[in-house]
């Protein structure tokens, strides 16, 4: 009986086993290295495409930011330009107010009662003058509190000397401190008052 030699046989099979293993070891490297090179260029793409789109909005952003610092400078020179008109429109509407002060000063001021300087700074007003009685000065006074045009600074009266002028004459030097009451006020507390009676 003769015997057959299987070794050969197996031999190519296990070469061709190890060849079809290392084959496809290779192709499932290169599948993973595929995929993998896909999955990269996706992700790349994907940044890329995130990057442009971040570059865009960035640039927008500043568009908006620089409209918005014009729209503070416009805001600032609106506000500048309101104060100027309030303050244009104030002094239009006090030009007439001083001589209407003149014109009280002029009623209101009894007989003995001598101004020789008048200050006005916004709506300070300070009165000096001479008086031949304290009595004048208190009528003054009163006079300037029930005026329409005026009123009295807290301050009042600062100041009587009863200096000598003459040796003939004895004359008080006073200093009244008032205010200016303007339009705006006295519209506002003529409206208080029309609101009191009307309740």
């Amino acid at each position: 009986m003769s015997k057959i030699n299987l070794l050969p046989w197996r031999e190519e099979l296990r070469e061709k086993q190890q060849k079809f293993f290392v084959n496809a070891l290779v192709l499932s490297v290169l599948v993973t290295c595929l995929v993998f090179g896909g999955v990269y260029q996706y992700i790349e793409g994907k940044k890329s495409y995130q990057g442009k789109r971040n570059a865009f909005l960035e640039e927008k952003i500043a568009e908006v930011d620089k409209k918005i610092e014009e729209i503070k400078k416009i805001q600032a020179k609106k506000e500048r330009l309101r104060t100027k008109i309030e303050s244009i429109e104030g002094l239009q509407a006090s030009r007439t107010e001083i001589v209407h002060v003149f014109d009280e000063l002029k009623k209101i001021t009894p007989e003995g009662i001598y101004l020789t300087e008048f200050i006005q700074l916004g709506d300070k007003l300070t009165f000096k003058g001479n008086s031949t009685a304290n009595s004048e000065i208190s009528a003054l006074m009163d006079a300037i509190v029930d005026s329409e045009w005026l009123n009295l600074d807290g301050s009042g009266l600062k100041k009587i000397d009863g200096r000598k002028r003459s040796e003939k004459e004895k004359d008080s030097q006073f200093i009244i401190f008032a205010k200016q009451i303007r339009a705006k006020d006295k519209k506002k507390a003529e409206e208080d008052l029309e609101d009191l009676e009307a309740k």
